[in-house]
């Protein structure tokens, strides 16, 4: 697409933009594959986000957990966006589906201990913000964990980096008869990125590509 074609819709868009009312919460901007999830975190609505082309990776590895052998049982993730367009002091959310063969795992309260990582952003002038993932800035559900990313300012590229790993060894080592049933064709992880911003602004999705990837492990079963 010509650039000054993009730079026009850019700029049309913005002239267009109101501002609104306050958002309930943040994750209410959050668009999962299956529900919203709401959380108690506000966005301040002067943010404003339109993203020309975006695009989305996500890379993984898992290691099977082997009773008895320290360093086994993770899920490593990590997840890179680039994309073209503004931010204008927005947040972003970073959607993670689990596999759902984790269902009964995650749903276990000690689950969240084994969660590690950072998340940061890149913007004007290059790399940007970075915080460790944290119970204040991730949320887990059964299904799903939903990391928020520092607010961030970038006109022309910008994006989001996340490295995820989720230990689920310590877990199995207290609860050596807790169920992860095998996925023949592999765990399948979907991540979803979205502004809380953008949601409220007259064009709320990415005109060309996804901010979101799906991957499948190489690894069929999480225990041996």
């Amino acid at each position: 697409m010509d650039k000054k074609i993009l730079t026009t819709m850019l700029v049309g868009a913005t002239l267009l933009a109101t501002n609104l009312g306050s958002v309930n919460s943040f994750a209410d901007a959050v668009s999962s594959t299956e529900n919203q999830v709401s959380t108690h975190d506000r966005v301040a609505t002067n943010s404003r986000t339109l993203i020309g082309i975006a695009k989305g990776t996500l890379e993984g590895m898992m290691t099977p957990y082997i009773e008895g052998v320290p360093g086994t049982g993770s899920l490593t993730l990590h997840y890179h966006s680039e994309d073209f367009g503004f931010v204008d002091g927005d947040e972003a959310a970073l959607t993670i589906k689990l596999p759902k063969e984790f269902k009964y795992a995650a749903s276990v309260p000690s689950f969240v201990s084994g969660i590690s990582g950072k998340i940061s952003v890149t913007g004007i002038l290059g790399m940007g913000a970075e915080e460790k993932i944290t119970a204040a800035n991730c949320e887990i559900y059964a299904d799903r964990l939903i990391i928020k990313a520092p607010s961030s300012f970038w006109i022309g590229s910008g994006g989001v980096d996340a490295h995820i790993t989720i230990d689920y060894g310590q877990l199995l080592a207290q609860y050596p008869q807790l169920p992860i049933a095998d996925a023949p064709a592999g765990y399948q992880v979907i991540t979803q990125l979205k502004y809380a911003g953008a949601m409220w602004d007259i064009i709320h999705d990415p005109i060309i590509g996804t901010n979101d990837d799906t991957i499948y492990t190489d690894e069929h079963s999480a225990i041996l």
